[in-house]
């Protein structure tokens, strides 16, 4: 019994003879005929905290033609897989026969299988690297890099009575992997770009003139912080629940300083709210303070002093002397 690896899109001709005790296979080969490169897998990492993590989800369907020629007449082909090679050690496997004992003379065959993320899992890391040394994580960027899809064979008598158990364990299974072609099997590499994210909102009063006389003009400053450029909604809210909805657009600055005017008459007392509708950010309660008065100082009252006394104190006299008068009479 022995066995044979070939790497996807290479032949025993075009890449060097087999081991030399390996004269009983020929024109062995494994070719992907996957069509765009839509159809190739994908890792796809997305930003969180500064971090790129893997979104552990996908399935790519792939289909790869393997051909397979005996020398002799006593030989066959007992079994094969087809799987991802990260390194000369490791193997994910695709596809397989299983431990069924075949017995054919050649093989020419069109495999299909899918490819999940447990098959990528060797090349998350290499895959991750790729994102970090992208760096902007507000900017959507797709690479690849290649990766060995190979075929293992398992060959030998046509008689072979082993054990179908042992098919890949025999102590006399003989691997050998070919060189592998660039662009052979691509792996896409996603690095997602930031979720739009406002990061904090601030409320702010100032006031144009003296605040303890009326008219007074006072502003309201509405801050933004964001990670990137976005369009985003406000909820300004006042205490007695009155609200305004304001739709604006943060600029590639990341900070946004939204500004409303009020004209102030008389002694005033307010607080408003803000919040971002679709984000955690929002502020406290903030108090617009005004305790102007029309005169001067902080007094307050008629236009005109009044006297609320019913009757003249000096009219109250005179007729009290005219009294006197008569009576001395």
């Amino acid at each position: 019994m022995a066995a044979i690896v070939v790497a996807a899109g290479c032949s025993s001709a075009g890449s060097g003879p087999l081991l030399a005790k390996d004269y009983d296979l020929k024109n062995v080969s494994l070719t992907s005929v996957n069509s765009t490169l839509n159809d190739y897998p994908a890792l796809v990492f997305e930003p969180i905290d500064g971090q790129w993590i893997v979104q552990e989800e996908g399935s790519f369907g792939f289909q790869a033609r393997l051909k397979i020629g005996t020398r002799q007449h006593y030989t066959r082909v007992h079994g094969y897989k087809i799987g991802l090679v990260a390194d000369p050690k490791s193997e994910e496997v695709l596809s397989s026969t299983g431990a069924a004992v075949l017995g054919l003379k050649k093989v020419d065959k069109n495999i299909q299988g899918v490819i999940k993320f447990p098959h990528l899992k060797r090349f998350v890391r290499k895959a991750r690297r790729i994102c970090e040394s992208h760096g902007n994580q507000n900017k959507k960027v797709v690479k690849s890099f290649d990766v060995r899809m190979v075929a293992t064979i398992a060959y030998g008598h046509k008689n072979y009575n082993g054990s179908p158990a042992n098919l890949w364990s025999d102590p006399g299974q003989i691997s050998y992997l070919f060189p592998v072609a660039n662009n052979l099997f691509p792996i896409n590499v996603v690095c997602k770009a930031a979720a739009f994210k406002v990061t904090s909102a601030e409320l702010d009063f100032t006031y144009q003139g003296d605040r303890f006389k009326c008219p007074v003009k006072a502003t309201l400053t509405a801050t933004l912080r964001a990670n990137k450029a976005g369009p985003t909604t406000l909820i300004l809210t006042r205490d007695d629940g009155l609200s305004q909805r304001v739709n604006v657009n943060i600029p590639n600055s990341g900070l946004l300083r939204w500004r409303k005017h009020y004209n102030i008459n008389q002694p005033t007392t307010r607080k408003y709210l803000m919040t971002v509708i679709g984000h955690a950010a929002s502020t406290p309660w903030t108090t617009m303070s005004v305790p102007c008065a029309s005169g001067a100082g902080s007094m307050t009252g008629p236009a005109k002093p009044q006297n609320n006394n019913k009757a003249s104190p000096t009219k109250a006299i005179k007729k009290d002397f005219k009294l006197q008068r008569l009576r001395r009479k």
